[in-house]
């Protein structure tokens, strides 16, 4: 299978927005702490920790599993179609093609 995603994926370290299911609601912004494949949950998914005036959901961890570090009640993790980048901290194609590389080997695992 191949997957196709429309808007570019955040690295690790960038600060992102996450766009609101309400519209009416404001863009949540964090920092980018995780992408990839979860044992929650089928797919690709980006963990953020949220800035301090933003409440979240967990502190890295979903079901015992730690994805990343951050503070208690501050992390979240949502579909890359919901996060927009704000400002990259990475550097252009060299992490592009690491962000590829990731992403094919999740593929290949969830397709064996």
């Amino acid at each position: 299978f191949l997957y196709f995603i429309a808007m570019p994926l955040p690295h690790v370290g960038d600060r992102v927005g996450i766009i609101p299911a309400n519209p009416g609601d404001e863009i949540r912004s964090g920092t980018c702490l995780f992408l990839g494949a979860t044992e929650f949950a089928d797919g690709i998914w980006v963990g953020v920790e949220l800035d301090a005036q933003w409440p979240g959901k967990n502190d890295g961890a979903v079901q015992g599993v730690k994805y990343f570090e951050c503070s208690p009640g501050q992390g979240v993790f949502v579909r890359p179609e919901l996060v927009e980048t704000l400002a990259s901290a990475s550097g252009g194609e060299m992490a592009l093609r690491a962000d590829i590389e990731v992403l094919r080997d999740e593929v290949a695992k969830k397709d064996a």
